[in-house]
């Protein structure tokens, strides 16, 4: 029975410390400052739209929890051809690196984004957004 109380603790202890490595090296891969390349739109209908002619940037800073930068996007075939502007101003940033979530501000509300890729040169992240019924992949790379 105590061999078996040790093993829980020590399966335990290192799940903890595997987790926080891991949410350090999420935040460090993802930190600093992106370029958007593209968007991705999936309309509510399910069609995809790719957006080239899409501006904006991203800073990520982990250490002060905020983050910053725009982004626009326009489409004559995505919403009837309505801008959309996007501020990622706000000083809540945090990931869960479980579920591969971070939490970001857009229009002053945070918002669950999906990482779906992540590295030293690529970000992907995605969220839905509600009232507009579209899914939003935004595709940066590193600046």
């Amino acid at each position: 029975m105590n061999k078996l109380k040790v093993l829980f603790l020590f399966v335990f202890t290192f799940s903890i410390l595997f987790s926080c490595s891991k949410q350090k090296r999420i935040e460090n891969k993802i930190s600093g400052e992106w370029v958007l390349e593209e968007m991705r739109v999936v309309d509510g209908q399910g069609f995809t739209f790719y957006l080239n002619n899409v501006e904006g940037e991203l800073k990520l800073n982990f250490e002060e929890n905020t983050s910053s930068g725009v982004v626009f996007f326009q489409d004559d075939d995505v919403a009837n051809g309505q801008a959309y502007s996007i501020n990622f101003e706000g000083d809540s940033l945090n990931v869960n690196s479980n579920s591969e979530v971070l939490n970001l501000s857009v229009n002053q509300e945070i918002v669950p984004f999906s990482l779906v890729l992540f590295n030293s040169k690529d970000l992907v992240i995605e969220y839905y957004d509600f009232p507009n019924y579209q899914l939003r992949k935004f595709i940066f790379t590193r600046n």
